[in-house]
This record gives C-alpha cells, structure tokens and sequence, in this order.
C-alpha cells in the first residue's frame, strides 16, 4: 500500500509539472468504492484498488478549498 501511495504522489507531482490536473480518488478502504472500481475496470479478484486518478487540463476557473478551521486546533 504505501509503495502504491508514493506512486500516486509521483503521478500527482509529474502530471502537475506538465500544467494537467489530477486528483487522488480513493477507493480503498470504502467496500462499495472498491467494488465499483474492480467491477468497472474488470479487475481480477487478487486485486485491490487503492485510488483512481482522474488527470485533465485544468480550466483555471477552480481555486484551492480554504480547509482551515482554527476550533480544530487543540493547544495542550
């Protein structure tokens, strides 16, 4: 898994440098995300998706989410 993890950061990193985007899809650990993908990709049962990586050019239109929420932050 985590070999598999470093391969879809380099994917992300070399399909950023080529001014495409992509997105790190999960499907693993989700049972009914992974059924779907095996189902769709008629992958054998040995086989266990771990994400699925959309890649196209980006529109410009959409901007990074703002996730900071500083009440998730606990100081102790």
């Amino acid at each position: 898994m985590q070999d598999c993890a470093a391969a879809t950061q380099n994917i992300l990193i070399a399909a950023e440098s080529m001014g495409l985007g992509a997105v790190w899809t999960a499907s693993y650990p989700y049972d009914d995300r992974t059924k779907a993908v095996i189902e769709r990709l008629n992958l054998p049962g040995n086989h266990v998706p771990l994400n699925v990586i959309p890649i196209g050019y980006p529109t410009g239109e959409d901007l990074p989410k703002n996730k900071w929420k500083p009440e998730n932050i606990i100081w102790q």
